[in-house]
């Protein structure tokens, strides 16, 4: 299979960084001390954050924003991972987004305190069609599959998120077991 490029290399500036960090380490906070999401207002997490209401709205709408940024880094960490292998199957993708699951349990759980996984399908999908049209897989209903596909990997996450007891090659094995393999491009 030919090398394919995700990573578009999108450059971000520092301080726009930083202030995603503090203010995802703020969320992080409150859903850690058990408040309640619906109540969680945008001037504790910026008070908590050392960050600006103003900056706070330059950046984002509302506070499921911080957490749609924080997937977009992990969709971004993903290409990155996907360009840096040398051969592209079900296995090493798979692995990629093992990976990544095993790396931010706190997302998918801030995605479920949230109740923002509706959304995050939504961003999910459009990668997942993305991917689908890069190895050109031509199937009926290809929207369709891409938000059943991303259900389903994001289902998978939630639920793992919530089990450290499982180390990687587990993962692994149940991740193979509920995902499936697309077959290969058709010709």
């Amino acid at each position: 299979m030919p090398k394919i490029l995700l990573d578009t290399q999108l450059k971000i500036d520092a301080r726009t960084i930083e202030t995603q960090k503090k203010l995802y380490a703020a969320l992080i906070h409150f859903y850690e001390e058990k408040h309640s999401f619906t109540e969680l207002t945008v001037t504790q997490v910026c008070h908590y954050a050392h960050v600006g209401r103003t900056t706070f709205y330059r950046h984002h709408q509302d506070l499921t924003d911080i957490i749609t940024v924080q997937l977009l880094i992990l969709i971004n960490d993903f290409h990155q991972r996907i360009d840096s292998v040398t051969t592209l199957n079900f296995e090493t993708g798979s692995q990629a987004i093992v990976t990544e699951i095993r790396n931010n349990p706190l997302l998918f759980q801030l995605m479920a305190w949230s109740q923002s996984t509706n959304l995050m399908v939504h961003i999910l999908s459009g990668e997942v069609l993305n991917i689908l049209n890069i190895r050109e897989h031509d199937f009926d209903h290809q929207t369709i599959l891409a938000t059943l596909l991303a259900q389903n990997i994001l289902n998978f996450a939630l639920t793992i998120s919530t089990h450290p007891e499982f180390n990687f090659e587990q993962v692994q094995q149940l991740f193979n077991l509920t995902i499936p393999n697309l077959p290969a491009p058709i010709d």
